[in-house]
């Protein structure tokens, strides 16, 4: 099959490329070259110009192309844009304040008439609470009960005992249980503190969004987001206080100078009564 013209129109003009034919096993680079022989040799040479016939007429035909089209298509993206850009504007000014430090976070959520109490009293009230709930149960070492119950626990412990030394196996478990009651209640107040922090926050949430239909369709969203951080903030601080409970249960209690001194203290205790 011999050589083929393909004439490639465009508007008003053509291009005009020679094919290799289905018998031809050459490379592109031969390829063009025998295209530029064949339009020298070719008589439509003598009817157009050079720059409306081969392979790199066609190149810089279709770049004259494209550059027109982008240079047409520009100005109305570049509007698009901007429009885009100032419905997104309005909506970012639509959103509540950026609370990226600590005391805009508590200026935030501090008492502004909307509630009772403010979230920083209300952890305060909660620590409070905490420390009373400890002091408390400190003072169960001084009472008659507690007494009773040492006694008691190093009577059925067997052996040789040291005078008014607690043998390690008791103490270390009423120590234990002193630690016990401590992560309950630690625990709690965690639980607690971090659960009123979120109802605050939704609280805040469908007071900023109730008259915004964007604000209220992404509240989900970011609902879910602080659920996690706040989770994980929980799950980071129950962590380390059960390391702190851990490492203080394996404490070599009797080998600690304090010991002696809480039992001297308690004895002052008994003869101030």
């Amino acid at each position: 099959m011999g050589s083929k013209i393909l004439f490639i129109l465009y508007d008003i003009s053509f291009i005009a490329v020679r094919n290799r034919s289905t018998d031809e096993r050459i490379s592109l680079e031969d390829a063009r070259k025998r295209e530029q022989e064949f339009f020298r040799e070719h008589s439509i040479s003598t009817l157009v110009g050079s720059h409306c016939l081969g392979i790199d007429a066609l190149i810089n035909r279709l770049a004259d192309l494209y550059s027109d089209r982008v240079r047409e298509s520009f100005p109305k993206m570049k509007n698009d844009i901007q429009k885009k850009l100032k419905e997104t504007r309005e909506q970012l000014e639509k959103l509540p304040p950026s609370l990226e430090t600590a005391s805009a976070r508590l200026t935030k959520y501090s008492n502004d008439g909307r509630h009772p109490v403010s979230l920083a009293n209300h952890l305060h009230m909660k620590l409070t609470q905490f420390e009373n709930v400890i002091l408390g149960q400190s003072r169960e070492l001084f009472t008659g009960e507690y007494r009773v119950k040492v006694r008691d626990a190093m009577s059925a412990c067997f052996g040789e005992q040291l005078p008014n030394f607690l043998p390690h196996p008791v103490l270390k478990r009423l120590i234990g249980e002193k630690l016990d009651q401590l992560w309950l209640v630690a625990n709690l107040l965690i639980n607690e503190c971090f659960q009123k922090t979120m109802n605050i926050l939704w609280e805040n949430d469908r007071e900023e969004c109730h008259d915004d239909i964007l604000l209220l369709k992404l509240l989900p969203i970011f609902r879910h987001i602080a659920i996690s951080y706040l989770n994980d903030k929980k799950q980071t601080v129950n962590d380390q206080l059960k390391e702190l409970i851990r490492l203080e249960k394996h404490d070599p209690y009797t080998l600690n100078n304090y010991y002696m001194e809480t039992i001297n203290k308690f004895k002052d205790h008994l003869a101030e009564k």
